[in-house]
C-alpha cells in the first residue's frame, strides 16, 4: 500500500472511530493524527483535492448512505449515528452531498 493510501486509510479509521461524536471535526482529527491544522489541510488537499472539513463530511455521508440502504434506522437515527444532533441539518448536508434528501434512498 502506498504511503498516501495509508494516510487516507488512517484518516478514515479515525473519523469512523469518532463517527457518533457531534463535536468531532478538524481540530480533533489533527490531534488524533499529531498534525497541525495547516499540515493536515495541505496533505488532504494534495491527496483528495478537498478541504479537511469536506473529507470528514464525505466519510460521514458515505456511512449515512450505507446505513440508509442497509439498516432499519430512521433518518433521524442515521443522522445521530454519523454525528448530527439536528436531523434537519443532517438532511441539508446529505442533500448537498448526494443531490437528493435521505428519504429518497430509503428502500
Amino acid at each position: 500500500m502506498e504511503k498516501k493510501d495509508r494516510f487516507l486509510q488512517k484518516v478514515i479509521v479515525v473519523v469512523n472511530r469518532n463517527m457518533e461524536r457531534e463535536g468531532f471535526g478538524t481540530t480533533e482529527l489533527c490531534q488524533a493524527l499529531f498534525l497541525s491544522r495547516s499540515q493536515l489541510h495541505r496533505k488532504l488537499r494534495t491527496l483528495t483535492g478537498k478541504s479537511t472539513t469536506k473529507v470528514i463530511r464525505g466519510i460521514k455521508m458515505a456511512k449515512a448512505m450505507e446505513l440508509l440502504l442497509h439498516s432499519n434506522k430512521n433518518i433521524a437515527e442515521v443522522g445521530y449515528a454519523v454525528g448530527y444532533g439536528n436531523s434537519s441539518h443532517f438532511t441539508q448536508v446529505f442533500k448537498e452531498e448526494f443531490g437528493k434528501p435521505p428519504s429518497h434512498f430509503r428502500p
